[in-house]
């Protein structure tokens, strides 16, 4: 027998498997990268254009649009120092509060890129800290879901809870983008941000702290208009955000596709017959037009 030839059973009308091609240097093939013009910012977190990098399904982006504000949220305002005050619930005390939180340290040695940028920023420390951001469907309200299971709410005085595990009226916020944000800090400058909206009408705000090193601070929703303590800095997480532009994308790419389904459905309605069994009829001014058009009836003949 020689020794090439393989010791397993073929029968007639097998197809021949086709060899694999091995790699040299034991490197994997390329990942192929979809084509079509569909732009993807994932080499900017260190990720790839899949999305199947952990570190860039975990980055904290932010979102250009409201419709982008979606999934686990992190609501915070960026301090002169390069700390930020976050929206968090506190469950013991059942409160909402925003609490400092410090950014992380990192060698000088990192490279200046866009991965590295990002891991520089505030992210949430804890989960108290996320929030899970969800938009009402056929409506412009969102509401925002705490780490219990409970929901962010203000009633009509301006206070602001968390919880009620059912979503109402109160528990419904608008979002607001704000394009410029007057800020007297060098390191933050001019920056944009969203605006949180109560069902009665008041802005989400900072308290004014006690003194300087206050670590918890309060917070209500009676103002009357954004100010710089009510415009938030929000992050969403990557993944998320890539899926709406995904949709928004096709969404836009196939109008053709509606207009030729419109086109059909009007060709379909005007070749259809008017018969009394039919439950529209045709309006009163119609059949005048018909009648005047048609002209004369014929008389009968003897």
């Amino acid at each position: 027998m020689s020794a090439g030839r393989s010791l397993c059973l073929t029968f007639k009308g097998d197809k021949p498997k086709r060899k694999r091609v091995k790699e040299s240097d034991g490197a994997r093939p390329p990942k192929r990268v979809p084509t079509g013009g569909d732009e993807s910012d994932a080499e900017m977190y260190g990720g790839d254009d899949q999305g199947t990098s952990m570190q860039l399904t975990v980055a904290w982006v932010p979102p250009e649009v409201t419709g982008e504000v979606t999934g686990p949220c992190f609501v915070h305002q960026l301090q002169d120092n390069g700390c930020a005050i976050a929206l968090s619930f506190q469950a013991q005390l059942a409160q909402v509060e925003a609490t400092v939180v410090e950014p992380p340290s990192l060698p000088d040695d990192w490279p200046d890129d866009g991965a590295t940028l990002a891991a520089a920023e505030v992210t949430p420390q804890t989960i108290h800290q996320v929030w899970v951001a969800t938009q009402l469907p056929m409506s412009d309200k969102w509401t925002f879901k705490s780490a219990q299971g409970t929901f962010l709410a203000c009633d009509r005085y301006g206070e602001v809870t968390a919880t009620n595990e059912a979503r109402g009226p109160q528990e419904e916020w608008t979002l607001q983008p704000v394009d410029t944000v007057p800020s007297e800090s060098a390191l933050v400058g001019p920056r944009r941000g969203f605006a949180l909206q109560s069902h009665y009408g008041g802005y989400l705000t900072l308290d004014e702290p006690k003194d300087d090193h206050a670590r918890r601070r309060r917070v209500r929703a009676d103002a009357s208009a954004p100010t710089a303590g009510g415009v938030w800095d929000l992050r969403v997480q990557w993944k998320y955000r890539h899926a709406f532009r995904q949709t928004q994308r096709k969404a836009t790419a196939a109008p053709a596709s509606r207009a030729s389904l419109i086109d059909e459905a009007k060709l379909s309605l005007s070749r259809q017959g008017w018969t009394a069994g039919t439950t529209a009829q045709l309006p009163h001014e119609s059949r005048r037009e018909l009648l005047r058009d048609a002209g004369p009836p014929l008389q009968a003949q003897e």
